[in-house]
């Protein structure tokens, strides 16, 4: 006997497989890319699907119907036996005036309150932690990488590393992150063979990284937090930190607003040469009366070269940061 599914639970469903979206809460309207349209831009959110009334309707080319699992086989059809559990298969034959109540509310333009950028792990994730001792090389040689860069087994779990047997993941580290309410929002991978990479260390997923706080999940705002460039320097740090995924702050940002809305003090360790903009980014954060605390890192090239005990102790003399000290070093650049 199939178990009638609540809205939420629809939607917790389509979140999780459908691209970019925009969802109204009020009247369960998703609006998604039209895989009928075939748009080479997947931000052109131009079908609606209500999740109460189990229909679909693209405002531009006029597909429509009463079978949403058939919107998701078009676009993920792994995930097409699944969807029928959540929205059962109805007749589609109707006429005009029967469409006409169906589609009575759906809008072409609904107001959201809610933009979700959709962000899956690559297939086949599995934790480090439990790969330590895989028959699999790769997978092995991957998980052993993070111990040969300090990583305890406290961090190897609570930042959930992790390895994938997908060819275009072979011999990377993935790094997930997740959102205050413990849904991925963004991964990066790191080549673990640094010297065969071609061209790149890197590989992130395509979401904009101004909108994510890495890991929020884990983030106690009412402590001091702790800013570090790059995922793998959280190796070394506190358990209350973060990463900027690069070197600044932007203003605009999610992270930004989130210090300032919780008068976060902050501790800055970013890498030696990247002092001015650490700088610039305490500049940013004392506008808003933040306290910010600066540690000297240039005993090392890289924060993640520290071992754990060093960041420590350079942790605990960390200085604060007044008023003067900005002064003082824009008068030493002129």
């Amino acid at each position: 006997m199939t178990t009638i599914k609540t809205n939420l639970e629809k939607y917790q469903f389509l979140k999780q497989i459908l691209p970019i979206h925009k969802y109204n809460h009020n009247k369960f309207d998703m609006a998604i890319w039209c895989p009928f349209c075939n748009n080479p831009n997947q931000h052109k959110l131009k079908m609606i699907l209500n999740i109460d009334k189990g229909v679909y309707h693209c405002w531009v080319c006029n597909s429509k119907g009463t079978s949403i699992p058939w919107v998701i086989k078009k676009i993920a059809s792994q995930y097409y036996d699944k969807s029928l559990e959540y929205f059962p298969n109805k007749n589609q034959n109707q006429n005009d005036n029967e469409w006409k109540d169906i589609l009575n509310g759906l809008s072409d333009n609904p107001q959201v309150d809610v933009i979700t950028e959709y962000v899956v792990l690559p297939t086949g994730f599995e934790l480090c932690a439990l790969n330590l001792n895989s028959k699999d090389p790769d997978i092995r040689d991957v998980s052993n990488y993070l111990l040969k860069r300090g990583c305890s087994e406290h961090k190897m779990w609570m930042l959930r590393f992790g390895v994938s047997k997908d060819s275009n993941y072979h011999r990377m580290l993935i790094i997930p992150s997740f959102n205050s309410n413990g849904d991925l929002n963004f991964y990066t991978c790191r080549k673990i063979d640094a010297s065969t990479f071609d061209g790149f260390k890197y590989k992130n997923c395509e979401v904009s990284k101004k909108n994510i706080i890495f890991n929020e999940l884990l983030i106690n705002w009412q402590l001091p937090l702790t800013l570090v460039e790059g995922p793998l320097d959280l190796l070394k740090t506190n358990d209350n930190a973060t990463c900027l995924l690069g070197s600044s702050l932007p203003k605009d940002g999610a992270l930004f607003k989130k210090i300032v809305e919780n008068k976060t003090p902050i501790v800055l360790a970013l890498d030696h040469d990247a002092h001015k903009k650490a700088i610039k980014i305490a500049q940013d954060l004392m506008y808003y009366d933040i306290e910010v605390k600066m540690m000297d890192t240039s005993i090392a090239k890289d924060v993640g070269d520290m071992d754990i005990n060093t960041f420590k102790e350079y942790y605990n003399l960390a200085c604060k940061i007044e008023q003067e000290d900005l002064l003082l070093n824009k008068i030493q650049v002129i």
